[in-house]
């Protein structure tokens, strides 16, 4: 299963928000799957459909509202880590958004900033809860150097620590990365242990 990366970044002009589906598309590349806030509908866009429906303007505004809130933090909860885009100073709706997968489930987090002149100057906020990285190579290293949900191979045992048998020292800490060999090994003793189950978490 692909890791669902969300992509935090200001999406206010069409430049921007070309420059986002370049970096989603690096990412798929990469073998991740991007989430961007533009998916959810461009603001300026969505208001003019619904007062091109009948909507009153305060109301059509107040609809749309809603509407990019709930798709960006449906996003947002069901992403594995989130890369903060800041080429300049970002929005205020990238902070939050920054913000929010900080404080809800502390996950992986990195602002990329290409600009020197704009890392230095970022928010302390935002500089002290993950780290900083200038270059897309230095981005995907840290999403590959990652532990994610489903990365770890466990055996446990099926009736919570009442056998007396333990399991092997070289059957525990196995990843995703461990070899293939390992991993089978590993699976076999299982197998022939039937008071014992393996799993991914």
């Amino acid at each position: 299963m692909a890791k669902i990366v969300y992509w935090a970044a200001s999406l206010h002009s069409e430049e921007r928000r070309q420059e986002n589906e370049r970096y989603a598309g690096l990412l798929k590349e990469a073998g991740y799957e991007p989430r961007l806030p533009q998916w959810g509908g461009v603001w300026e866009d969505m208001l003019r459909e619904a007062m091109d429906r009948g909507a009153k303007r305060e109301e059509a505004i107040q609809e749309v509202k809603k509407e990019c809130f709930l798709h960006d933090r449906r996003d947002m909860n069901e992403a594995h880590a989130c890369i903060l885009y800041a080429p300049t100073i970002p929005s205020e709706g990238a902070c939050f958004e920054f913000g929010y997968m900080y404080a809800t489930r502390q996950k992986h987090l990195i602002t990329f900033c290409p600009n020197e002149t704009t890392a230095a100057a970022l928010n302390l906020m935002i500089s002290q809860a993950a780290g900083i990285v200038r270059t897309w190579d230095e981005v995907i290293t840290y999403l590959d150097s990652q532990d994610w949900p489903g990365d770890w191979f466990i055996i446990r045992e099926k009736d919570n620590g009442l056998l007396k048998e333990t399991i092997p020292p070289e059957h525990r800490g196995l990843s995703r990365r461990s070899s293939p060999e390992r991993i089978g090994k590993a699976k076999r003793w299982c197998e022939q242990h039937p008071g014992f189950i393996w799993e991914w978490v």
